[in-house]
C-alpha cells in the first residue's frame, strides 16, 4: 500500500491515544491493530475506556490501480513509535507499508523500518457504534478529565470536539480531519442515586 505520510502519521498518532497503558491490562488492548480493506486504511485501538477507530477516506496509490488489502494485524507501542519516529522525518513523502509474514516494513523517501505484527481481531464494537442516538436529555454523565483531555492529541482540523451523549453507550465524539473519519467513544463512569 502506498500512501501520504502524513495520513499514516494523523492516523496512528490519533488511533493510539486509546492504548491500554495500564499495568496488568489486558494484553490485546495493549497495543493497536492496522487493516486495509476496501481501498480504506483502519487504525483501532482501545482501553476498554476510550475507543477510537480511524479510517482514511482515501488511500491514494501511486504506482498502479491495485490498492492493496492488509489483514488486521496487532501492532505493539513500540512498534507504532519506530514507524511514527520514522514518518516525522519525511512527513510530505509517499510512504509504502508492506506485510511479509509478520514484518511490517514501513518504507519512506529516507530508507526503511520493520516491525514485528501478529495477526489479531480487534474486540467487537460495532453494536457500540451501530446507531448511536443520544438520549441524555437533563442528565447527568460524570467525565474523567484526564481521558477527555486525551483526545485532544488526536490530529484535527480544529473546530473543537462535539459530544454526544448516550446513557447506555457512552458519549461519541466527533473530532474533524479532512482525510480521516474518526469514530470515538468515550464511556461514562455511572452515577449513583
Amino acid at each position: 500500500i502506498d500512501l501520504p505520510a502524513s495520513d499514516l502519521y494523523d492516523l496512528l498518532t490519533g488511533a493510539m491515544v486509546a492504548v491500554d497503558k495500564s499495568k496488568g491490562g489486558v494484553e490485546k488492548l495493549a497495543g493497536g491493530y492496522l487493516s486495509v480493506s476496501n481501498g480504506k486504511l483502519i487504525a483501532k485501538a482501545t482501553d476498554r475506556y476510550r475507543l477510537i477507530i480511524g479510517t482514511a477516506k482515501a488511500i491514494r496509490e501511486v504506482t498502479d490501480n491495485n490498492q492493496g488489502e492488509l489483514d488486521q494485524v496487532f501492532i505493539s507501542p513500540e512498534s507504532v513509535k519506530a514507524l511514527i519516529a520514522a514518518l516525522k522525518a519525511d512527513k510530505a513523502a509517499i510512504v509504502r507499508l508492506d506485510l511479509s509474514g509478520d514484518d511490517l516494513t514501513l518504507t519512506t523517501g529516507g530508507g526503511s523500518v520493520s516491525v514485528k505484527v501478529s495477526p489479531a481481531q480487534f474486540p467487537p464494537v460495532d453494536h457500540l457504534l451501530a446507531k448511536f442516538e443520544p438520549n441524555l436529555d437533563g442528565g447527568q454523565v460524570r467525565l474523567d478529565p484526564k481521558l477527555i483531555g486525551s483526545f485532544a492529541k488526536i490530529p484535527s482540523d480544529g473546530g473543537g470536539m462535539l459530544l454526544s451523549f448516550n446513557d447506555k453507550k457512552g458519549v461519541k465524539i466527533d473530532i474533524k480531519h479532512d482525510l480521516i473519519l474518526w469514530d470515538i467513544l468515550l464511556m461514562p463512569m455511572r452515577l449513583k442515586a
